[in-house]
């Protein structure tokens, strides 16, 4: 949506401001510029594993006007989240063959997502969703990756998606 669009619709850029602690374990949503905050934690959703809300590989995606939101945990099975109602409520789920979940990204209306994933044979995958993260399929050209897929950013269009690569690792001993 261009920027006279979004003007002539009431939309602020930087409007709709959500914010992640993991060693408080809380998720905090603002709808006007950060003036105000409503705080979501996991006593708030009980139908969402807690490792969301305390895990430093948390990852978060919302799309401009504030109402979807999705999470990614990087934890085994744990998924993803979806809200459509600024997280009064979520739906946890998980793609088929999608083991952990490293990144998540959307475009600005939401309907796009796109995750980086490892799959059940220990490859990575970027996967792709065009209805709110309630199908996926796998991108050809980054499927059964071997090469570690750490994350992917996503233009407020939808039109580009990039996958972040992770080829050489830095081992320390002290």
């Amino acid at each position: 949506m261009s920027v006279l669009k979004r003007r002539s619709n009431n939309i602020k850029d930087g409007q709709y401001v959500i914010a992640f602690s993991d060693s408080r374990a809380l998720i905090d949503i603002s709808k006007d510029c950060g003036m105000t905050w409503t705080r979501r934690q996991p006593s708030d959703l009980p139908n969402v594993n807690e490792y969301f809300f305390s895990n430093d590989r948390t990852r978060i995606a919302m799309s401009g006007d504030g109402r979807h939101i999705y999470c990614s945990c990087y934890m085994a099975n744990v998924g993803l989240l979806r809200s459509t109602d600024f997280l009064e409520t979520a739906e946890p789920f998980k793609p088929d063959n999608c083991y952990s979940v490293y990144s998540i990204a959307c475009n600005g209306r939401g309907n796009l997502v796109a995750i980086v994933c490892q799959n059940s044979n220990n490859k990575y995958d970027l996967m792709l969703s065009g209805d709110y993260g309630k199908t996926w399929r796998g991108s050809n050209g980054l499927k059964d990756n071997t090469v570690p897929l750490m994350g992917v950013e996503m233009s407020h269009s939808g039109r580009y998606v990039s996958g972040i690569c992770v080829k050489f690792s830095l081992l320390y001993y002290p």
